[in-house]
C-alpha cells in the first residue's frame, strides 16, 4: 500500500502569493471571500463586522505572505483565522460594554451636590471621553 501526499489545491496560488503575485492574492479573495463574511456574520452579528472581519485576515495574509505554508489547508487557515478574529472583537466589545458601563455606574453613584443640568452635562463628556479612550486602542491591539 502506497501512501500518497495531499497537496492542497491551492499550493500554487499560495506559491504565487508567496512571491507577491496580486493576481494569485486575488484569485483567493474572490474564491473565499464570500463564504468568509457568512461564516463570520455567524459568529459577529454587528452590523458590517463580518466584512471587516475578513478584510483583516486578508490584509494580515498579505502582509504575511512570506510566511505562508503552500501545503497547509487554505480553506481551514482562512475559517480558523476568521473564527478566532471575530470571537477576539466579540469578546473585545463585550469588555467594552462592560468598562463603559462601570464607569458610568461609580460615576452617578459619586455624591454631588451639581444641578441636574449640570450633572447631565458632565455625564455626557464623560461618557464621550471613555468612547474616545475604547476607539482608540493600546498599540499591542493594533
Amino acid at each position: 500500500m502506497t501512501l500518497a501526499l495531499v497537496v492542497p489545491l491551492d499550493t500554487d496560488v499560495i506559491s504565487r502569493i508567496r512571491a507577491g503575485d496580486e493576481m494569485a492574492f486575488r484569485q483567493l479573495f474572490d474564491r473565499y471571500y464570500r463564504s468568509l463574511c457568512v461564516y463570520a456574520g455567524g459568529i459577529d452579528r454587528t452590523e458590517g463586522a463580518a466584512e471587516e472581519i475578513v478584510q483583516e485576515v486578508f490584509f494580515h495574509i498579505w502582509l504575511h505572505r512570506a510566511k505562508l505554508n503552500p501545503l497547509q489547508s487554505v480553506s481551514g487557515y482562512l475559517f480558523t483565522a476568521v473564527r478566532n478574529r471575530a470571537y477576539n472583537r466579540t469578546a473585545r466589545r463585550h469588555s467594552e460594554q462592560a468598562y463603559r458601563s462601570r464607569l458610568l455606574a461609580e460615576h452617578l453613584d459619586a455624591p454631588r451636590a451639581e444641578s441636574s443640568a449640570d450633572e447631565e452635562v458632565r455625564t455626557a463628556e464623560i461618557a464621550a471621553a471613555v468612547d474616545r479612550a475604547i476607539a482608540t486602542p493600546p498599540p499591542r491591539w493594533r
